[in-house]
């Protein structure tokens, strides 16, 4: 018997949430979701979800934290619907790990239905994430850019995010084939 033997796409969505929640907790702290358009700007500034850092002219690295000020609404909404997306791929990859690896549940349409149904709020929540802070994460550099619009750009750590995303939306898929492979 080989580890794809049974509950194959079940152990897939594994897999995929795995890597996904790694891919998660890179993007979650890392501050470099935007940054300035060198182009534009002459700043040289970064930000994340809890942080913005810039760069001064004399070398170094300054960061501060956005507990410490006011940010936009924007930037909340993003935080939250991001820390719920880490909760729900917790409760994903434990709800998955019990419909892939434990053989009393395997097939089992309560479990199954859960999995898809956490997934899919899990989902939900991180895009709700992404496409807030790709909407508006300009808004953070245009009040510090004065007269210049558009002066920020996304950065790698969004991309993580949007990966993660993209895999556990993955996940998903594959715990519907397993849904419908397991009826047959």
């Amino acid at each position: 018997m080989g580890f794809l033997d049974t509950a194959m796409y079940a152990k897939i969505a594994g897999i995929c949430l795995i890597i996904s929640l790694l891919l998660f907790l890179i993007a979650f702290a890392d501050p470099h979701w935007a940054s300035t358009n060198s182009a534009v700007s002459t700043r040289n500034e970064y930000i994340g979800l809890w942080r913005s850092c810039t760069k001064p002219m004399g070398g170094g690295q300054v960061c501060t934290n956005f507990i410490d000020y006011t940010s936009g609404d924007w930037l909340k909404a993003a935080q939250g619907f991001m820390t719920l997306g880490f909760f729900g791929l917790l409760g994903s990859v434990a709800v998955v790990a019990v419909a892939a690896f434990v053989a009393e549940f395997e097939g089992e349409p309560k479990v199954m239905a859960a999995g898809i149904t956490v997934l899919g709020v899990t989902s939900t929540f991180l895009l709700m994430g992404v496409a807030i802070w790709g909407g508006q994460y300009n808004e953070y550099f245009d009040t510090h850019e004065g007269l210049v619009q558009n002066s920020g750009q996304l950065d790698w750590a969004y991309g993580v995010a949007c990966t993660s995303l993209l895999l556990t939306v993955a996940a998903g898929v594959m715990m519907v084939m397993e849904a419908t492979a397991s009826r047959r």
